[in-house]
């Protein structure tokens, strides 16, 4: 049954004029000058991709010390290990970091904790097992590196330096109150200026080898540079997946990594993936790392754990490459068929709960037999539908005692904040929290859901309650409306070659339509043909347009006022302007 979605209110963007004639005046297609000068975006500045604006690696805290310990390790040929994480940025950090130091010399491994018996990033279970393996085959490691966690591993970093251990910790995560004993490459450092705050996991490790190749080059001139420049295609993908904001730094990352992975100057893994996925790696934009590669390497940690992700993103084999994707592919297959049904319970539950409580500005969902692996993607889901940040809770794999969370946010609400609060409202409430901006994850005793709910509430409240993200709750923003010549390919193309995502949403549009024909695809999706009205209840004129409608209604009306995005088809192998429903604006039916 289709949820109905609470009313919703839409504006359009202002645009900034100044700007606007500016990007005119620089060469700027109007459509797309209209759009930046939207987002305050100048294009001979900010839209410049080259890596040398990118701010520089001495700037962050403690990246010189690291990249000479990094060096020593190389000249002595000491085992390092990278730690990673199972999600899609700390993947992509893993086979970044691993395959860029093996460039340089380094003897490098990697380990990934199991999300479902050690959880996240560095821990004393980790390191104890680390140690086990490793002393049984004479190759334990001096020095540990974290990519994508480690920030708040304190006691973590305290065993391993009582086991004779060094640790780098690079992390994109807000610190604690401690940081750990060691040294810690993060921008959130108190102490540290580097401007470039935003940074993911990934674009860390890429720093790091940029750091070390630096100091490589200074000291051996003899030698020949190792190329990393291909491993910017992680960079680009583990950046997009982590949903951090996309700044003018973290597009530069983006572009240059589609730049790359369209000459097919990209790991061979990767690759292989958008092989498996059914897209074209020649044609790659950014929505391709979002909504087709990175899920499948988020499923191998989802279902069962990362390594197979990170193994298939190092392969240099072609054979083993593409034997890995398809399992990659199957995998996430089977998450699409767990997620399907665990978020239609999520839905239901939650439409109950705003029908008692209309007025609530959160979601807190659980269900004994979700999987913990899909919360994030069920928290996800409800966030996208009504506009407020959710948590959704499964029970733990390892200790049914025990629940695991994960929330995803709207623009403005901090979850890491909220969750740091709730923690300092009720002590010990949290077994464990971290996380950023838009997505944070917590574990907590299955009692105490409830107390939960009650001190996550109270901090929203006391940090947002007068703020415009709460106030802007339900709210779609547009680019208005668009004219019939801008309803063109050439307009869709313009759009997609820019990088768009969290912090510099992609162009959303407005128009009256009529329905000329409708035909129900798979899983609930609409494919329409549209004809454009100048205003409602006037008959339509010029080239009918295609649509695509994901999670339609099952009737749908002959007169549509929707709110859409301009995108590309290629699926008979050449592009074709397709427009992608979001909303329909007269109905109030938000998808």
């Amino acid at each position: 049954m289709e949820i109905q979605a609470e009313p919703m209110k839409h504006q359009e963007r202002q645009q900034n004029q100044e700007l606007f004639t500016s990007l005119l005046a620089s060469g700027c297609p109007e459509l797309l000058a209209n759009c930046l000068a939207r987002r305050s975006i100048h294009c001979a500045e900010d839209q410049a991709i080259q890596l040398s604006r990118l701010p520089p690696a001495r700037g962050l805290k403690d990246m010189e010390a690291a990249s000479q310990r990094v060096l020593l390790a190389i000249d002595r040929a000491e085992p390092i290990v990278v730690v990673g994480d199972y999600d899609a940025d700390g993947a992509t950090a893993t086979a970044t970091l691993v395959l860029g130091l093996r460039r340089m010399g380094a003897v490098c491994h990697f380990v990934v904790p199991d999300r479902f018996r050690l959880g996240y990033g560095l821990s004393r279970a980790l390191i104890e097992e680390l140690l086990t393996q490793t002393r049984k085959t004479n190759t334990q490691p001096r020095l540990i590196i974290t990519v994508d966690n480690g920030i708040n591993a304190v006691e973590a970093v305290a065993y391993a330096k009582s086991e004779g251990l060094e640790v780098i910790v690079t992390d994109h995560h807000l610190p604690g109150a401690q940081l750990p004993d060691c040294l810690v490459v993060d921008p959130h450092r108190e102490d540290c200026s580097f401007p470039f705050k935003t940074i993911a996991g990934v674009g860390l490790a890429f720093y790091l080898l940029i750091a070390v190749r630096t100091l490589l080059i200074k000291t051996k001139p003899e030698a020949q540079p190792a190329r990393i420049d291909d491993l910017l295609a992680l960079v680009a993908m583990g950046t997009v997946a982590d949903l951090v904001r996309l700044c003018a730094d973290n597009r530069r990352l983006v572009q240059q990594g589609l730049v790359r992975l369209r000459q097919g100057i990209a790991p061979l893994g990767l690759l292989a993936m958008f092989e498996a996925a059914g897209r074209d790696a020649s044609q790659a934009v950014a929505n391709d790392f979002g909504f087709a590669i990175a899920p499948m390497l988020n499923a191998a940690g989802r279902l069962t754990e990362m390594s197979l992700g990170i193994y298939c993103l190092m392969e240099a084999d072609p054979a083993r490459a593409k034997t890995m994707a398809e399992e990659l592919r199957e995998l996430n297959q089977a998450r699409k068929r767990i997620q399907q049904e665990q978020s239609e319970q999520a839905l239901a539950m939650a439409q109950l709960m705003l029908n008692k409580a209309p007025e609530s500005n959160l979601l807190v969902v659980s269900h004994a037999d979700w999987h913990e692996g899909i919360v994030g993607l069920i928290a996800s889901r409800l966030k996208e539908r009504w506009g407020v940040p959710v948590f959704a809770f499964a029970p733990s794999r390892e200790n049914p005692d025990l629940l695991k969370g994960s929330g995803r946010s709207v623009g403005g609400i901090h979850l890491r904040d909220c969750l740091a609060r709730v923690d300092s409202l009720e002590p010990g409430l949290l077994d464990r929290f971290g996380g950023h901006a838009m997505a944070a994850g917590l574990t907590l005793e299955r009692n105490r859901l409830e107390a939960f709910n009650q001190r996550l509430t109270q901090a929203v409240k006391g940090l947002y309650e007068n703020s415009e993200a709460l106030l802007a709750k339900g709210c779609l923003l547009t680019d208005g409306e668009l004219r019939a010549d801008q309803l063109c390919l050439e307009s869709a193309l313009a759009l997609e070659d820019q990088v768009w995502g969290q912090g510099f949403e992609p162009p959303l549009f407005e128009n009256h339509f009529q329905v000329l024909h409708q035909r129900p695809l798979k899983e609930r999706h609409q494919r329409l043909r549209l004809g454009l009205l100048k205003k409602t209840g006037e008959p339509w004129a010029g080239e009918p347009l295609e649509a695509i409608w994901f999670n339609a209604p099952p009737a749908v009306e002959t007169m549509l006022h929707l709110a859409y995005r301009l995108g590309v088809n290629r699926f008979r192998g050449w592009p074709e302007l397709q427009l992608e429903v979001v909303a329909d604006l007269r109905n109030e039916q938000l998808q």
